[in-house]
């Protein structure tokens, strides 16, 4: 049985070792959810800007071009070459690659690149080789996909969007933004990342020096109310038992070993302490669990 004082000193360490714990693992979730928060809204901040310059692009191309589109620039290179002109100007420092796609078969083919190097520069027609479905999805969906790519250290992000004429996608505006952006993102958030590594540190090691000194208090506690020869309760912690428990809720027996002196004097103390320790486990073997036994003397023991 525990003492009801040292009970309520327990109970309130761990339950506030439990509430650090779990302080600390609430502030480890808002983080992430903040982190990603950050990270989305910047996303489709930059998807809906750049977005809208596409469309406006793709509803210039229409309009001019209306369903001819491939044709023309196939026929009249120097069509192209203004077309070309025109989509470069939608480089940025986010957009990295620019180009327009047709579907041949099964198969994609360059109509525009605005690749700066022409010797990096796709020829019209020359086969693009799809790295992901988003192609096939913006044909079959007639809406703009996204891709965010992990495999990639240059490029972050690869967007499709369809060029429909009557109704049926003819060809797909491609651009692929830079990693650089995804870093500029990570510089933003780099303080909180900063404040909540020191937090997490400070945390850890409240907590784990709170961990520590309840261990020691739990060990150095029991130690002090525990016989170290029979292993029962001792004196102090009788002064604690009477202190916090209901002495009418019990009967009480005084336990005495009769003519022990004559033991320690014939024998030692040696086999003195080895009677001790087997009077005092078969008083253990017969009582309750919750019967409170105590060596409140040399050879005498209280029992509640």
């Amino acid at each position: 049985m525990m003492l009801f004082r040292f009970a309520r000193s327990f109970i309130l360490l761990l339950l506030f070792l439990g509430v650090m714990t779990t302080v600390s693992f609430y502030l480890y979730k808002k983080y992430e959810e903040t982190t990603l928060q950050i990270h989305k809204i910047i996303y489709d901040d930059l998807i809906d800007d750049q977005g809208q310059l596409f469309e406006n692009y793709i509803a210039y191309l229409q309009d001019d071009m209306g369903d001819k589109i491939i044709s023309n620039f196939k026929k009249y290179p120097m069509i192209r070459a203004h077309y070309e002109r025109d989509l470069a100007n939608l480089l940025t420092d986010e957009v990295k690659y620019l180009y327009v796609l047709y579907f041949d078969g099964d198969k994609l083919r360059y109509l525009i690149d605005t690749e700066k190097d022409p010797q990096e520069r796709a020829d019209i027609n020359q086969k693009f080789d799809p790295q992901s479905s988003i192609w096939i999805d913006a044909k079959n969906q007639k809406k703009p996909q996204t891709l965010v790519q992990k495999n990639l250290e240059s490029l972050w992000v690869s967007y499709a969007h369809p060029i429909i004429v009557n109704d049926k996608v003819v060809a797909v505006l491609g651009a692929d933004f830079s990693y650089d952006e995804f870093q500029t993102i990570e510089e933003a958030v780099a303080p909180l990342n900063r404040l909540f590594l020191y937090m997490s540190i400070f945390m850890l090691m409240m907590l784990l020096s709170a961990y520590i000194q309840f261990y020691l208090y739990y060990k150095t506690r029991k130690r002090s109310l525990i016989d170290p020869l029979t292993n029962v309760y001792n004196r102090q912690y009788l002064m604690d038992f009477l202190q916090d428990s209901v002495i009418n809720h019990y009967q009480i027996m005084m336990i005495d070993l009769d003519h022990f002196k004559n033991v320690n004097d014939h024998y030692g103390h040696d086999i003195g302490d080895k009677v001790l320790k087997k009077a005092t486990q078969r008083i253990a073997k017969t009582i309750r669990n919750n019967d409170v036994l105590i060596r409140f003397g040399g050879e005498e023991f209280l029992l509640f």
